[in-house]
């Protein structure tokens, strides 16, 4: 699945940096959209790395085989440039034109989190949904830190909206 490969190849940082190139290169081609949202709020609900969403992605395509080559697909370039990386670290931290660079590599990261936000933002439709997106994320990114410390804060988050969404959804018969 070369999509996964090519993403893993292109990520810095992972996480949320992942949604927009993934979504656009794997859908519909190998799985549909409700697929893709399905999966991403399951990967946020549980502990571990956003990259583990590969293997959902792969399993929907091709069971479990396909689960496992997603995720080597995503994280084997992460993992190649580590050791690749690794012999000449010393050189590249202290070299300025490395600093600058990663500068503009994380400058380019934080746009694509911004454009990964607004490509999940427009799947929410109605109203009400939106209100729930809008009260979560500003839990999320202003009053859980401070509140819930790191390990908390996305549990936590996940169960405010779920506890929002569950009268909406009884409410307007929109549970699916």
């Amino acid at each position: 699945m070369e999509p996964f490969y090519r993403v893993g190849s292109l990520v810095w940082g992972g996480g949320p940096v992942v949604l927009p190139m993934l979504l656009t290169a794997i859908v519909p081609k190998f799985v549909t959209e409700a697929q893709f949202l399905e999966g991403f709020a399951l990967a946020q609900a549980i502990p571990g790395p956003v990259f583990n969403f590969s293997a959902f992605l792969g399993g929907c395509y091709a069971g479990l085989g396909g689960a496992v080559v997603a995720w080597l697909g995503l994280f084997a370039p992460g993992f190649l440039l580590i050791h690749a990386a690794l012999p000449f670290w010393q050189t590249l931290r202290s070299s300025p034109a490395a600093q600058i660079s990663l500068r503009g590599v994380n400058a380019a990261a934080s746009g694509l989190v911004i454009a990964a936000v607004l490509m999940l933002y427009r799947h929410v439709s109605t109203g009400p949904q939106q209100a729930i997106a809008i009260i979560c994320y500003a839990v999320h990114h202003w009053i859980g830190p401070q509140y819930f410390g790191p390990k908390l804060n996305a549990p936590l988050t996940v169960l405010l909206g779920a506890s929002l969404g569950v009268p909406f959804c009884a409410i307007t018969g929109a549970c699916g």
